[in-house]
């Protein structure tokens, strides 16, 4: 009796998540250190009432920082990057940023799973991260739809989550349906990050 031949057919419907370090990043996130501080005094904290997270947002107000004079050299980081994400996805056409806001989370701060509907790739640039702060987690799209069964150990075919740890200087892409959030930050210190959405 012959033997089957059997093997994995490929892994399709994969979620692509890239991370991006810039090079030499220490002035550019001094200059954004500062406009944050500048920022963060003359515009009220507007967390949409739909979010049940302590942080500091800017998402609800006029402050597009795409547009921001002092986040021109960050929108062309972000904007290189988005673009090599979509040329491997091969997106039919340029992707640029429909919006970008500022998240600043103190201790005890967390974000909730949330995801950005109605836009293509989204993103994260992490300004500064005090040691021991939290990165972020990605969660399987299909957590919620199926059946889980027991598993004698996680591996990259069948776990519902990705921590992500992060530092200053890198960044993070990924399609804008795939849910995400933050743990607590349980450390001192400010964990300032730049949030983006993109379109074609």
């Amino acid at each position: 009796m012959s033997g089957v031949n059997k093997h994995l057919l490929g892994r399709f419907f994969p979620v692509p998540i890239q991370l991006s370090e810039i090079e030499d990043a220490g002035p550019l996130n001094q200059q954004l250190v500062r406009a944050t501080e500048d920022i963060m005094h003359s515009t009220p904290n507007r967390v949409p009432a739909s979010w049940s997270c302590d942080l500091y947002t800017t998402i609800q107000t006029a402050n597009n920082l795409q547009d921001h004079p002092d986040f021109q050299q960050l929108k062309a980081h972000i904007l290189s990057e988005a673009n090599k994400l979509g040329d491997a996805m091969k997106l039919a056409a340029p992707l640029k940023i429909v919006s970008c806001w500022l998240n600043v989370c103190g201790k005890s701060h967390s974000q909730e799973i949330h995801n950005h509907s109605n836009c293509i790739l989204s993103g994260v640039y992490y300004v500064q991260v005090p040691e021991g702060a939290p990165g972020i987690i990605f969660h399987s799209p299909m957590a919620d739809l199926m059946l889980q069964p027991p598993k004698k150990e996680a591996n990259d075919l069948n776990m519902l989550t990705i921590t992500q740890n992060v530092s200053a200087g890198q960044m993070v892409i990924f399609p804008s349906y795939l849910r995400h959030s933050v743990p607590s930050n349980h450390v001192d210190g400010q964990r300032i990050s730049v949030a983006f959405n993109l379109v074609m």
